[in-house]
């Protein structure tokens, strides 16, 4: 586990934290189960999880995340 950014003394920025699993199916575990966090207690409401993507990395979903929204726009305008 890292923390990310600059420290602060100032108490309402949190810094982010990078959290590295030993074993896939532990993170994939975690990730499957975020919404539940959001759910049960409204503390953590405001915290977020997601997985950590180089920017080549995150170019690439970006791009096919547009390519599949055009192919789910497309055959919808065909149809008479």
């Amino acid at each position: 586990m890292f923390q990310l950014g600059r420290f602060s003394r100032d108490a309402e920025i949190a810094r982010p934290l990078l959290v590295r699993f030993a074993d896939v199916s532990m993170k994939d575990e975690v990730m499957s189960n975020v919404r539940k966090l959001r759910e049960t207690v409204p503390q953590f409401s405001s915290v977020s999880i997601s997985h950590e993507l180089t920017p080549p990395q995150r170019e690439e979903r970006k791009s096919m995340g547009a390519a599949a929204k055009k192919d789910h726009v497309e055959p919808m305008e065909l149809k008479p």
